[in-house]
């Protein structure tokens, strides 16, 4: 059930009428309806007044997603040297994995890196994450061979249903990885930033995720984020990986929520 079929269904149980929760709550009562038809959701303040009229409480949803740095594997004339990051998503600053590549050995190196992207469920109702959509920076390229579970959705764009089938109970977890390689180019250097976002949620209630909205592509949304890396040339005898320090500031927004009975 949505949001008002909910609220509906709670007013024939406790037998009061639509209008008088209309008047309680300061809204038309042809909203009611209208929301059981299309499957709209109050604003916050409205839902928390609604809730306290049917004396329930109130619950939301909210996925927020991590992306970050966990492995960088160079190959330097099939030398492979493997770096963990160390890094968990919840650095703040975000870090920065740098890349130095030594210049005599250019072009035999190659460079990969390894992506965690880590969603969450940071409400109270349970959910999936439907989709997770990954946008590639120029200078990284995906190959399908490194991401079975990555599909190509247009170019610069990836998408995968790795975490379609898992239920995320409030506080629960779930990770997928996506591996990027580095085009080798000597004018391809620098900061490539990195982006991953829920683009597809669902709960049982169809109830809106409180603060982000899916596959809408905003920064600062908590169901979106980056991860940023570096690459140099340098006259060394080996490639070097170190941790550079960015600052990422988040915004907050509002959202919507679904009801649940008190249990007495």
């Amino acid at each position: 059930m949505n949001f008002w079929e909910t609220v509906d269904s709670e007013l024939k149980y406790q037998n009061k009428e639509r209008k008088d929760l209309a008047n309680a709550a300061g809204f038309d009562v042809s909203n009611i309806g209208k929301g059981i038809k299309n499957g709209g959701v109050p604003l916050a303040d409205t839902a928390v007044r609604i809730a306290q009229f049917l004396n329930v409480s109130v619950e939301y949803f909210d996925l927020a997603l991590l992306k970050y740095v966990t492995k960088v594997i160079v190959n330097e004339n099939g030398v492979v040297q493997e770096t963990e990051t160390g890094h968990t998503g919840e650095e703040n600053p975000e870090p920065a994995v740098k890349v130095e590549i030594n210049r005599k050995k250019f072009n035999q190196t190659t460079v990969t890196f390894i992506y965690t992207i880590k969603v969450t469920n940071e409400g109270e109702i349970e959910g999936y994450a439907k989709e997770v959509k990954d946008r590639i920076p120029e200078g990284l390229e995906f190959y399908a061979e490194d991401n079975p579970q990555w599909k190509i959705l247009e170019d610069g764009i990836v998408t995968t249903d790795a975490l379609a089938d898992t239920l995320l109970k409030p506080g629960e977890s779930a990770t997928v990885q996506i591996a990027l390689r580095w085009k080798r180019n000597e004018n391809n250097l620098g900061l490539k930033i990195n982006t991953a976002e829920i683009s597809k949620d669902q709960n049982e209630y169809n109830t809106p995720d409180i603060d982000s909205t899916p596959d809408n592509n905003i920064d600062g949304e908590d169901d979106q984020d980056t991860a940023p890396v570096i690459l140099s040339i340098t006259t060394g005898s080996a490639p070097t990986y170190i941790v550079l320090t960015i600052t990422i500031m988040t915004i907050l927004a509002t959202g919507c929520y679904a009801i649940k009975k008190y249990v007495l």
